[in-house]
């Protein structure tokens, strides 16, 4: 036995290898840290994805006084052509990491996108045009690579450095080179050269499609193939190369064996009966003990290369150290970089000569000020003062300054915009236009976006016209240099219902069964009790999360684990196998779901292997609005990818992105700005302007529409619990309607305040605030606690906290962080000592601010959507048909679009038939007698492709209007069963013929030479010799 850890894995996978490594970077860690190794290199196949995870891993909880394992950064490299050896790259220096970058970077692009374009150096955009070798040698600088092929390592010899190139054998090497007896591999057979084609998983059945994310990613490569060791062992000798020790490690302990199994089974859509070992990891494939790393290269013959191992580095051996597994200590002594977390790094603003970027946002400030508030009061000063000394102090004016010139660029272009979330409660955003709420009418806190105190750094989220967002990212890239800037990715993690549906097909529980029983399942594992500041910016509830969905529409949510379910019928025992099983318990609690065969043996499998995938990521995807602006080469900060629709991605992840210091903007689009746009455009075009800054916050009208909640179309306002609620509360103003949007939320609810709300406000019940001092502050909401900065408000109040302090409470209280909640508890009650309060109303008040902190709602957001909503409902009220043709334009909405043309029907408001004349793509307005109607947009037609739409609106634009079948065929080159729709629908009435007579025209026309039928395909009635006789002249 070996004594002294005297090794370093350099080769570890975690689980950012999609569906090949099973652990997180965390949990390798803490085996690294249990068997006391000193350092560890997280080398993910053609992915830098997970390195701020591994930087950030905290050390095991029961062993804090052991030195923590010193994390080295790496990538293995693939080469997409097949050709066999892998390459992995280590990170020595600050110039490594750049390189390396840049290296993955163009494994997937073909190019590095921070400082070639797709065709630039001979090079054709795609990963097809990646050459390993060429690539590794341009980017060498900094890096250690080690081969594991022969043809890799003599292809690289005399191109890098002997003293940074190396020779990686694999554990499985040796027992192909003749060294040691052969062994199988993990799951394998020893035949593998005659194994079958595995069976593959009919997912077509499934009830849930698979995700079109999925299906367009590249799949990370099968784990490499060692070769013989004698051969690269030889191949070494030969170049003068030095050979390392290298085990190939997919996952941390010797169990991970299955769960890689039914990843891989995953991964290629196969069953794991009949995986072929050629797809799965080598042995031993779990991160080996200084013991086993002894024994496993006892007897590979050393070949030093340039390395020499002293032999002090041997004296505590109990026996000879192989030379491969002492070189790892002196790679690993040299790979010392890492990229530091926790800055921020601002893209550069170009300013005139004396001028800063505080001096300009100062001045931009005050001349927004000027305009926004007439006369320019004091406390408006004061306040811009305040914000803008620190937002100097942070270090953030060229951030404001970044987002104001795309703000300033959807102006000029006439592309509607309002900041939201949490930068409304800043002055200078309203200043500077960026948002649309005055913080000091709605007494916005702006520590609750900035102060010193905030951990992580505050963004400026920006909504758009849906329609017209991709202006907008064109001009980003453009004006900060597509070198510089890239679109964010997300890394879609299993849940609850996807980690069930796939482990139960990979076990070959039938696809009929599987989708049975995960369409029962939720898709997270609890119910959150809180949600993000920001709704979603498209009013397709559909897009919510299945919690709020239920929660809109007054829909109980599924019971939480543990629950009874409260059906007739008493929950099932659970097998003991499952009885900690998170899937198998919510299985328990639905009360459709207490038939499930918890006794089978393939679902018990299926079951364990499902929860053991619970949060591992499954692919990756696209943040919805995230862009990234660096302050020089993009992949000098994190490598890039590209998304399966197009876009090229950091691989790093909002967190990751800001953890490097990266600044992040999200840009999202916004249908409801759409509608309100299209409806002022309508209406302009009509010789009507309207203004609606400058529209009555009260209006009567509007207020009867929200009272009675005929709000159908309304931004945030329309699902049937929000009508319910209007309806209650007799909302009839803006101010009630930002205050309804927070009410609504889950926390409110859930702790009663939205009841004791809807009392108060009808007079039913005394307005009673948590404490006398709170009167004025709570005056507005009747007492009660609506929002996140009221929990910062009332800390200061009654504990003379500043709102600094407060805020660092709220965010401990929301994010559960119980050291800082001891801390700041003791600090609440000594500072409400100190302002005499007495210790029991002390108490009462932290019970409720500890209580509600957790779900409470951002004010600042509430009150940017709920002027939006307010505004919507006024259109509505007001020029109910222009609104709703705007709306059914935009595809959006809580309900199918057969609900709101009703809805048009029920306010007065004719719906006229898709017409090839006056019909364009969507939903449009034609003033029939001074009144609007809405016209069908001919997208509407089922089955009419977007080719042929194209087709009938240009040559309409360019030849004139369709006068007749045989010309609309002519000209459009339509389908015949497209023309079948059209006619159905309406959409050639305007011919003045019948719909039976142009049925049997188009069969003429385009089937001559066959009797035609005796009826008509519409009603079956047979068509009189004239008709006949007119369908031939014609």
């Amino acid at each position: 036995m070996c004594a002294p850890p005297l090794y370093v894995p350099l080769r570890v996978h975690g689980y950012h290898s999609l569906l090949t490594g099973v652990d997180s970077p965390a949990q390798l860690l803490e085996r690294a840290h249990r068997i006391g190794l000193p350092a560890m290199a997280l080398t993910d196949v053609d992915s830098l994805a997970g390195i701020v995870d591994f930087l950030q891993a905290p050390l095991p909880p029961d062993r804090p006084d052991q030195p923590a394992v010193r994390p080295i950064v790496g990538a293995e490299l693939s080469d997409p052509s097949g050709a066999p050896g892998r390459l992995v790259a280590l990170v020595r220096n600050e110039a490594g990491y750049r390189n390396l970058c840049r290296l993955v970077s163009a494994r997937h692009l073909g190019y590095d996108p921070g400082a070639e374009g797709p065709g630039e150096g001979g090079l054709a955009a795609g990963p097809a045009s990646f050459d390993l070798v060429e690539r590794a040698v341009q980017y060498q600088e900094g890096l250690f690579y080690l081969a594991d092929h022969p043809r890799l390592l003599l292809e690289l010899f005399g191109r890098v450095p002997a003293d940074r190139l190396l020779a990686a054998v694999a554990p499985a090497a040796l027992q192909r080179g003749g060294l040691r007896d052969p062994r199988t591999r993990v799951g394998g057979s020893r035949n593998t050269h005659l194994a079958p084609e595995p069976r593959r998983v009919a997912r077509v059945e499934l009830e849930t499609p698979v995700d079109d994310d999925l299906l367009d990613s590249p799949k990370t490569p099968a784990p490499a193939r060692a070769v013989p060791a004698l051969e690269l062992v030889e191949a070494a000798r030969a170049v003068g190369v030095a050979t390392l020790a290298v085990p190939d490690v997919y996952w941390a302990l010797p169990a991970g064996a299955e769960d890689h199994r039914v990843r891989t089974a995953i991964k290629h859509n196969a069953l794991l009966a009949d995986l072929p070992s050629e797809w799965l990891a080598e042995e031993p494939g779990h991160l080996p003990t200084f013991a086993e790393m002894c024994a496993l290269y006892a007897e590979l013959p050393d070949v030093p290369g340039p390395w020499v191992v002293e032999d002090d580095a041997r004296e505590d051996a109990q026996q000879p150290v192989p030379g491969a597994v002492s070189r790892t200590l002196l790679v690993a002594a040299e790979c010392r970089f890492v990229p530091a977390l926790g800055g921020v790094y601002l893209p550069d603003i170009e300013l005139q000569e004396g001028e800063t970027a505080y001096s300009r946002l100062c001045e931009h400030a005050f001349e927004g000020a000027r305009r926004r508030y007439r006369p320019l009061r004091p406390e408006v000063l004061r306040r811009l003062d305040y914000e803008l000394t620190t937002i100097h102090e942070l270090g953030f004016a060229p951030y404001f300054l970044l987002v104001e010139q795309i703000a300033r660029f959807a102006e000029r272009k006439g592309i509607p915009c309002v900041g939201r979330g949490s930068a409304a409660d800043s002055l200078v955003a309203y200043c500077l236009k960026l948002t649309d709420a005055d913080p000091l009418r709605y007494n916005l806190p702006f520590e609750r976006f900035l102060n010193p105190a905030r951990r992580d750094r505050p963004d400026i989220d920006l909504d758009f016209c849906w329609r017209r967002r991709d202006e907008v990212l064109e001009h980003v890239f453009e004006l900060f240099g597509a070198e510089c800037t890239a679109m964010i990715s997300t890394l879609n993690r299993f849940g609850l219902r996807s980690a069930f549906r796939e482990s139960a097909l990979a076990h070959g529980i039938p696809p009929a069964d599987v989708n049975r029983w995960s369409t029962r399942l939720p898709h997270f594992l609890t119910q959150p009790e809180e949600f993000a500041d920001e709704l979603p910016a498209s009013g397709d509830e559909s897009k919510k999360p299945r919690a709020e969905r239920n929660h809109a529409r007054g829909e109980k949510s599924l019971p939480s684990l543990g629950g009874g379910g409260g059906g007739a019928d008493r929950a099932p025992e659970l097998p003991p196998a499952l009885a900690t099983n998170p899937i198998a318990r919510t299985f328990r609690d639905i009360p459709e779901a207490r038939d499930f065969p918890f006794t089978d043996e393939r679902f018990i499998r299926a079951l364990r292997a499902a929860a053991r995938l619970l949060d591992a990521p499954r692919h990756f995807g696209l943040h919805p609005g995230g862009v990234v602006v660096a302050p020089g080469r993009i992949t000098d900060f994190t490598a890039c990818q590209r998304a399966a629709k197009g876009p090229v991605v950091t691989q790093l992840d909002k967190d990751g992105v800001e953890a490097i210091g990266l600044v992040k903007m999200d840009l999202l689009g916004n249908r409801a700005l759409t509608v309100l746009s299209d409806c002022l455009a309508m209406l302009a075009a009509r010789g009507e302007v309207i203004d609606l800054e400058t529209i009555a916050e009260d209006d009567a009208e509007t207020a009867a529409t929200l009272r009675e909640g005929r709000t159908l179309g309304c931004f945030q306002i329309e699902s049937p619990a929000m009508r319910n609620l209007l309806k209650q509360t007799g909302a009839s103003t803006m101010d009630d309607v930002i205050q309804a949007i927070a009410l609504i939320r889950p926390g409110p609810s859930r702790s009663g305040m939205k009841d004791a709300y809807v009392r108060r406000f009808r007079g039913l019940e005394e307005p009673r605030p948590p404490h006398p001092r709170l009167t004025d502050l709570l005056w507005d909401t009747h007492g009660v606690m609506l929002y996140q900065e009221d929990v910062m408000q009332v800390a200061a109040r009654v504990a003379g906290m500043d709102l600094a302090e407060a805020d660092q409470l709220r965010r401990a209280l929301q994010k559960r962080r119980g050291h800082d909640i001891d801390r700041l508890r003791v600090h609440f009650f000594e500072g409400c000592a100190r302002e005499g309060i007495e210790q029991g109303d002390a108490a009462h008040v932290w019970d409720l601010i500890a209580n509600f902190a957790s779900f409470a709602f951002c004010k600042a957001h509430a009150v940017t959507y709920g002027r939006i909503a307010y505004r919507t409902a006024w259109l509505k009220t007001h020029h109910p048909g222009i609104f709703l043709a705007a709306f059914l334009g935009s595809d959006t909405g809580y309900y199918p679009q057969r609900v709101y043309i009703e809805e048009a029907r029920r306010l007065g408001v004719p719906i006229l038939p898709p017409d090839v004349n006056a019909s364009g793509a969507s939903f449009s307005v034609e003033w029939r007698s001074g009144a609007p109607a809405i016209r069908v947009g001919l997208g509407q037609a089922k089955g009419l492709s977007a080719k042929t739409l194209e087709r009938i609106l240009a040559t309409r634009a360019a030849d004139g209007p369709l006068l007749s079948l045989p010309a609309f065929l002519e000209r459009t080159q339509a389908h015949t069963d497209e023309v079948e729709t059209l006619i159905q629908c309406g959409a050639f009435d305007t011919f003045d013929r019948t719909r039976p007579e142009l049925l049997w025209r188009l069969h003429l026309l385009r089937t001559p030479q066959k009797r035609p039928p005796k009826h008509s395909a519409v009603d079956g009635r047979p068509l009189d010799p004239a008709q006949l006789e007119a369908c031939r002249r014609n």
